[in-house]
């Protein structure tokens, strides 16, 4: 398995599990009536991983495949 399909899949993974924790921290967020600032700032960094963790795997997956291609 080479390096950039590694990190790839890792990247794919951070981006799953961000996911995952964001759906769970909103969804606690919307049960609770008391507005937290704290579910709400930790909200804000899980989206912030979530993009970029995506960005980053598109990046790989385009570098994965050109260099099979290659």
């Amino acid at each position: 398995m080479t390096t950039e399909l590694k990190y790839t899949l890792i990247f794919y993974g951070i981006f799953l599990i961000s996911g995952y924790l964001f759906r769970k921290v909103k969804a606690n967020d919307e049960a609770v009536i008391d507005d937290t600032l704290s579910s709400n700032r930790m909200a804000h960094y899980l989206g912030m991983i979530i993009m970029i963790s995506f960005a980053c795997a598109v990046t790989m997956t385009v570098i994965t495949i050109m260099k099979f291609f290659n």
